[in-house]
């Protein structure tokens, strides 16, 4: 096992620019049935790519997916209370996609579409049953597109309401203490066993105090 590692190692020694863990896991299903105690590797390679969420500064936590689930809304609206912001339920709303598309630079609307288009015709081949949902988020800004099994796409973003007089706010207008800690329900919430590292988590601590 170490000297068929060692002929992957030396083939890479010289390039900066891959990773061994990236190496032994491109291509080594029989390098696995071979050597049980190097599926370590693979192990590791599993985890850091599909439960280990790192997250910086300048780019939002969550892309707010979860609360777009209307199983969620309950569970969510008694978090988000808990912690004094005012905001006693949330709505999924209706909105125009090519409104959306229309306050996008034209390479990121382009690159929508076609995202779209394939969607679209993923479903038309494969008779998908199941809708596929494209979520879109700034820090101000969160739509939720999705694409149908009859490949009717419908396009939503998200509202709140503070109080019981109807009235439902934006995202835009809700304070940035009120930003970090939805950005933060993904991880309070998520029942799906990541490992969530955040740079600069005293900035979300402090905005609680407040």
């Amino acid at each position: 096992m170490w000297q068929t590692m060692e002929v992957y190692t030396s083939d890479i020694k010289d390039d900066s620019t891959v990773l061994f863990l990236t190496v032994m896991n491109r291509n080594k299903k029989n390098f696995y049935l071979k050597f049980e105690k190097a599926h370590i590797l693979k192990d590791v390679f599993d985890w850091i790519k599909q439960a280990l969420d790192i997250n910086f500064p300048d780019v939002p936590i969550s892309d707010y997916y979860y609360l777009s689930r209307a199983d969620n809304v309950k569970e969510v609206c008694k978090v988000i209370s808990a912690f004094g912001t005012g905001i006693t339920d949330y709505k999924m709303i209706d909105v125009q996609l090519e409104q959306v598309l229309e306050t996008l630079p034209k390479n990121l609307r382009d690159r929508i579409t076609g995202d779209i288009e394939r969607k679209q015709v993923e479903h038309r081949q494969n008779n998908d049953n199941e809708k596929s949902i494209m979520v879109m988020r700034s820090k101000f800004d969160f739509f939720a597109i999705t694409v149908s099994k009859d490949e009717k796409v419908e396009c939503q973003t998200i509202e709140f309401s503070h109080g019981k007089d109807g009235i439902l706010f934006e995202l835009s207008e809700e304070s940035d203490g009120t930003l970090r800690i939805l950005d933060l329900l993904e991880v309070l919430l998520s029942k799906e066993g990541k490992t969530y590292v955040i740079d600069e988590l005293q900035c979300y601590r402090a905005c609680w105090k407040n």
